[in-house]
């Protein structure tokens, strides 16, 4: 223990800090977790990494970590996205010659 009864000092500033009810919004953000990407969305896993690799959601990657940039996310919400016509196997194609 240490003076005045408390566990550790340090600790107690870290916890105190982790507690923090100021924390900046997901509104005033640049960047988001990609769970935080899907929250907001309301949208699958799969479905955001369909997005991402379609371009339509712009992330960048910092060592292992992606991250979503929030302007593409907003830019997504207002103008929607057209799912691309699924895949057709060339026997289901007619053609009229």
């Amino acid at each position: 223990m240490f003076k005045g009864g408390s566990a550790n000092p340090l600790m107690e500033g870290w916890i105190m800090n982790c507690n923090r009810t100021d924390q900046v919004s997901n509104r005033d953000r640049l960047t988001v977790t990609v769970n935080d990407a899907l929250t907001m969305l309301g949208i699958g896993r799969t479905r955001l990494y369909e997005l991402i690799n379609a371009g339509e959601i712009h992330t960048i990657k910092l060592g292992r970590r992606r991250l979503v940039q929030v302007a593409s996310i907003r830019r997504l919400a207002s103008e929607g996205y057209e799912t691309p016509p699924r895949y057709v196997k060339p026997e289901q194609l007619t053609m009229n010659l």
